[in-house]
């Protein structure tokens, strides 16, 4: 792989440590293309939506990058102070500010976007055009919010089978892991007041031989 170091096949097993392994170096790597044009991480995707959206206001800003909006009003302090962006009066709301980028933003960002297109290259390197475009489509479906229990029965069953077959195996165990949703504990609680019943039944009718009749039936139901 790209990134410094073997990957240890006991966790390659893993895609979750994979992927964290993977975004990580990434995020290493573009930290450091970033660091000579005084920019982090979270200023280029700033400017980014920024630049699809010239005269954007805050709140929005807020609310297309998940950015808290106390935080949001110092991404925007930290970008003007760096010469990057600039608040001017919304057109349309006296109480809001509309934010744009300044021409040394734009052409700064301009760079960026290329440097970090040549990472991707060096990152994604051993896939075919094809395999990128696959995997680019399915982190986008990953990173996409689905609805909460879309996809996972109430009794949450869904999440053990898609552990795989030990979650399968978990489901489908002993009546010990049965007993662990209360349906193990049920028949156990049936059987006892069964039984329970029985001895009660051959007690009320005699002492002797019907009452061990009764009491060997109810043992040979349960």
């Amino acid at each position: 792989m790209w990134q410094d170091g073997p990957v240890p096949p006991e966790l390659a097993i893993y895609p979750g440590y994979l992927m964290a392994r993977l975004g990580q170096a990434s995020a290493a790597r573009f930290h450091a293309a970033l660091a000579p044009e005084r920019l982090h991480g979270r200023l280029f995707g700033v400017m980014n939506i920024i630049a699809a959206h010239p005269g954007i206001t805050q709140q929005k800003l807020a609310e297309s990058t998940a950015i808290d909006a106390s935080s949001m009003v110092a991404v925007i302090d930290e970008l003007e102070a760096k010469g990057f962006a600039e608040r001017r009066p919304h057109p349309d709301d006296r109480r809001a500010r509309a934010i744009y980028l300044t021409p040394e933003a734009t052409a700064t960002l301009e760079r960026l976007r290329k440097r970090a297109a040549e990472l991707q290259s060096e990152l994604f390197a051993a896939l075919t055009v094809q395999e990128r475009q696959t995997l680019h489509a399915l982190l986008r479906k990953l990173a996409t919010p689905r609805e909460t229990g879309a996809e996972t029965s109430t009794d949450g069953s869904g999440g053990a089978e898609g552990s795989g077959g030990e979650g399968r195996g978990a489901k489908g165990g002993s009546g010990a892991d049965r007993s662990a949703d209360g349906s193990g504990g049920a028949e156990d609680s049936g059987r006892a007041e069964d039984s329970g019943r029985a001895e009660d039944s051959g007690r009320a009718e005699d002492s002797g031989g019907e009452g061990r009749s009764a009491e060997g039936d109810g043992a040979h139901v349960h």
